[in-house]
C-alpha cells in the first residue's frame, strides 16, 4: 500500500492554498495599478520636500534638507530592501 500524494489528509490543495494567500492583498489588477500610483505619488512628494529643501538650504536653513534626506535614506532601506 502506498502513502498518499499531496496533502490528501485536509482536503486543501497546497496550490490553491498558495494563489489564495498572494492574491489577499492584492486581488486584481486594478489593485496593482493604485499601488503603482501610490508609488509615484510617494516619490513626487519625496522629491518635492528634498527640493524645498535645497532651496531653503540657500537661504541658510538646512534642517528641512538633513530631515528629509534621511527621511529618504531610511525608505529606501526599508522599502526597497524588502524584496532581498
Amino acid at each position: 500500500m502506498q502513502p498518499p500524494s499531496g496533502n490528501v489528509t485536509s482536503g486543501i490543495d497546497p496550490r490553491s492554498a498558495l494563489s489564495v494567500g498572494l492574491n489577499y492583498l492584492c486581488p486584481s489588477v486594478a489593485c496593482a495599478r493604485m499601488k503603482f500610483l501610490l508609488a509615484i505619488l510617494v516619490w513626487l512628494i519625496m522629491g518635492a520636500v528634498i527640493a524645498t529643501g535645497i532651496i531653503l538650504a540657500f537661504k541658510g536653513t538646512v534642517w528641512l534638507l538633513l530631515l528629509a534626506l534621511l527621511a529618504f535614506i531610511i525608505m529606501v532601506a526599508k522599502i526597497g530592501c524588502l524584496s532581498h
